[in-house]
């Protein structure tokens, strides 16, 4: 089990790090809602550019390298930092998004296609912004909308 939980979170910072060496804090991960229905998103609400602002691990803050994301109404996304770019396809129901990543120039080995499965939510937060959360394992990233 720890084993399946370690390559998530390797295969989750490729897919969306590009193996960045990351900044650590001891920052706490907000408190996530837990909801005891299901969240009324809309299909296609996650379309579009998404900014990651920050990636947690075990709850703790992990990095806050940025990283874009795109979601195409064709049901491709890409992915990309400043070291490199992932792309693929993905499909989402509900809350459970599964991303297939079939290209990367990233750093690490991974092997295509590589498939990834996540519960995602979006909020907005009191700003007014749209705040995408991804959650695997024991990872969660969270994303604002570009």
């Amino acid at each position: 089990m720890k084993l399946k939980l370690l390559l998530a979170l390797v295969f989750t910072t490729l897919m969306f790090t590009g193996c960045v060496p990351g900044q650590t804090d001891e920052e706490e991960m907000p408190p996530v809602a837990i909801m005891d229905e299901e969240v009324d998103l809309e299909e296609g609400d996650y379309l579009g550019g998404w900014l990651r602002t920050a990636t947690y691990i075990d709850g703790i803050l992990e990095h806050t390298v940025a990283s874009d994301l795109n979601f195409y109404d064709d049901g491709t996304y890409d992915s990309a930092t400043d070291v490199c770019s992932t792309s693929g396809t993905y499909s989402a129901e509900g809350t459970a998004m599964t991303m297939i990543m079939l290209e990367s120039n990233c750093p690490g080995g991974v092997q295509t296609p590589f498939t990834l499965d996540y519960n995602y939510t979006i909020e907005e937060n009191e700003d007014g912004e749209e705040i995408m959360t991804f959650i695997v394992a024991n990872v969660m990233e969270t994303y604002v909308r570009n």
